[in-house]
């Protein structure tokens, strides 16, 4: 779940190089589509995957213009395209939903899918009859033909619909010029004291009493009479009573569901991380999911590293004791306030090339073992670690390498047994992610041609698997897939049978008393099964039915709230397992109000915990959202009911 700056992807230019690649493409486009598609990416295709390169907070400073009519501010921002296609948008045909960066894109009923397709990198709001209706993240809906469409941004093209297309703005185009834009008047703040106003009524909220009633029913009497700073203001400090009382209307989760919180441990000293838990509790979080091996470094100092000479620098350190393990004051800090600590471990994830701090790059792990290195097809030949062009700059092990298994199970268990952990969450389970089976470019980008796998494959099935295409050896091409997706299921397993066993010590130490679930195994993993084996390898529908995994951490990284219901719904479905839906409402700079709709959709379809990404981005206002309903913690007996506080939630 990590991303970084983007930096050159050298590779990305051999994508449409090989034979392989070339074929696909003609049967795809035609000579003619492949020589449109090729003339236009060249650099193109590199210049937009370096803004693109999934870093959804690189700098971006909006170039458009903004102009004032009748004192209304009208921003304007040029569409790029309607409905992309790789011919039409040849610069986004390596990315989600055909969205290259920087672009804004309008996608309609004619575009074909039901919703945009696109990544958590952008932004996006939907359009009907004219105003801004909704505003998420991505993969948004496609409003029916003549109801409406989604403008999509990424990079410049995001800052400017965050910044001047607020749900109920006027959006128009001139369809010569293709210039967007968007008109924020008195009506922009009238739609949203309305559709607040609705939400309550959705959620069976209380009436509201007589004094706020009447204030909002002459705003929304006399609105288009007063200015339109008069109306923002009015219109802010209805917001300010309206949404506390939507955000309590919402009954919370059980006080033993989960309801966790990815962190990463960057507190300076003592004093911050106990503030920070304080905070957390506060807002009724009762699970940590703390990152404590990150860019191939443990949190604390291992003495599985140091038996295999591996070099060890601490990812953070505190100021006030750097000999401090910070492992265990975290766990110390947290089990104080009643707290638990799960592990989060990203597991074949070695490093990143733009993470530089000490003996980061590709991580000490590769650094000392090069050799353990996964490898992209298009990198097979290199003797010297390679990072992934896919995904940022990211290094990856070989998961089929027996050596990096045996490493990584005696540091768990290292792990589990040093630290009173309450949990194990495993993250990068997986292979580095290819592109779609269908792209040109797909074959380049697929994994696992290690020295080590090519010739476990061939001893089982009498061929080199970087011999194979995908198109004219499909069915070894399935073997080769398969093969790469039981390395990592034999992982879990394995990785199961350390928990299981640790579960059973812990439990006689204790006298039996320790419940025999008391250290659960939890895998982060991506929402689509047929993808997860397809692009990544990774089977968690076989891992859950083994029972191998106590709980299952659906990453859904959108903003769209129909989509977190959908990813909760459907895990129940196939999972057999506690669904902990991962809610990325923070990570997107959504509202309070957002945050919460996401948390309680996800909720209403049944999850049996939500962990949210991440604290780094959780705001006060979304604490307090939270805290007033969802997370809300049990009143003792005889306390009196508080009343909902007045913070302004807005811009947040």
């Amino acid at each position: 779940m990590m991303l970084f700056a983007p930096r050159l992807l050298t590779q990305q230019s051999r994508f449409l190089l090989t034979p392989h690649a070339l074929r696909r493409a003609i049967r795809q486009w035609g000579w003619c589509g492949c020589f449109r598609v090729a003339s236009a990416m060249g650099l193109a295709l590199v210049a937009s995957v370096l803004w693109q390169g999934l870093l959804p907070w690189a700098p971006a400073v909006w170039a458009g213009e903004q102009l004032v009519v009748d004192g209304l501010e009208v921003p304007q921002f040029t569409l790029d395209v309607t409905n992309p296609t790789v011919l039409n948008n040849p610069v986004g045909a390596s990315f989600p939903g055909l969205r290259g960066g920087d672009q804004l894109i309008r996608y309609d009923a004619g575009y074909g899918q039901p919703s945009t397709g696109t990544n958590e990198y952008g932004y996006e709001v939907t359009v009907e009859q004219g105003r801004v209706v909704r505003a998420e993240g991505a993969d948004s809906r496609i409003p029916a033909s003549g109801q409406g469409y989604v403008l999509s941004g990424h990079g410049r093209a995001k800052t400017f619909l965050i910044a001047y297309a607020p749900v109920g703005a006027r959006i128009t185009m001139d369809a010569a010029s293709k210039v967007v834009t968007s008109t924020i008047d008195q009506d922009t703040y009238a739609f949203q004291v309305r559709q607040l106003i609705d939400k309550l009524h959705a959620q069976h909220a209380p009436a509201l009493d007589g004094t706020l009633k009447a204030q909002v029913d002459h705003f929304l009497a006399t609105y288009r009479s007063v200015s339109l700073d008069e109306a923002k203001l009015v219109a802010g400090r209805l917001a300010a009573k309206l949404e506390p009382r939507l955000w309590a209307s919402y009954s919370p989760f059980s006080s033993q569901a989960v309801r966790g919180i990815w962190h990463r441990p960057q507190q300076a000293t003592h004093a911050d991380i106990a503030k920070t838990l304080d905070q957390l509790k506060a807002t009724g979080i009762n699970t940590v999911f703390l990152e404590t091996y990150l860019h191939g470094a443990p949190l604390f100092q291992s003495s599985t590293f140091a038996a295999y000479g591996i070099q060890q620098t601490p990812p953070f350190a505190l100021k006030d004791d750097p000999e401090a393990d910070l492992l265990q004051v975290w766990l110390d800090e947290a089990h104080q306030r009643g707290l638990k600590v799960h592990v989060w471990f990203q597991t074949f994830y070695a490093g990143n090339r733009v993470f530089k701090q000490g003996t980061y790059g590709e991580g000490a792990i590769l650094s000392r073992y090069p050799q353990w290195a996964n490898r992209a097809y298009a990198d097979a030949a290199t003797t010297t670690p390679s990072p992934s062009a896919v995904e940022s700059g990211h290094f990856f092990l070989d998961p089929a390498n027996e050596e990096v298994q045996q490493f990584l199970l005696a540091f768990i268990d290292e792990l589990l047994t040093r630290y009173d952990v309450d949990g194990f969450q495993l993250d990068y389970i997986r292979y580095p992610a290819s592109l779609p089976t269908d792209h040109p470019g797909y074959l380049a980008t697929t994994w696992g041609y290690t020295p080590v796998a090519r010739t476990a494959f061939e001893t089982l099935n009498g061929v080199d698997p970087l011999s194979l295409d995908p198109d004219r050896d499909a069915a070894q091409w399935q073997q080769w897939s398969q093969f790469k997706t039981d390395q990592v299921t034999r992982f879990v397993k394995r990785v199961h049978e350390l928990v299981y066993g640790q579960r059973r010590l812990r439990h006689h130490a204790r006298d039996y008393t320790a419940p025999p679930h008391a250290l659960p195994l939890t895998a982060a993993v991506f929402t689509d099964p047929e993808q997860a084996r397809l692009l990544k390898h990774q089977d968690w529908q076989t891992w859950a039915q083994s029972g191998w995994v106590d709980a299952l951490a659906p990453m859904t990284l959108t903003s769209s709230i129909k989509t977190v219901g959908e990813v909760t719904r459907r895990f129940h479905q196939v999972a057999g397992v506690p669904v902990y839906s991962g809610i990325f409402g923070p990570f997107n700079s959504n509202t309070a109000t957002h945050v919460v709709e996401q948390v309680g959709e996800a909720k209403a379809e049944g999850a049996d915990g939500i962990i949210l990404f991440d604290t780094a981005h959780l705001t006060s206002p979304m604490q307090t959202a939270l805290r007033l309903g969802l997370f809300e913690l049990p009143k003792p007996q005889g306390a009196c009911m508080p009343q909902p506080t007045s913070t302004p939630a807005t811009g947040h």
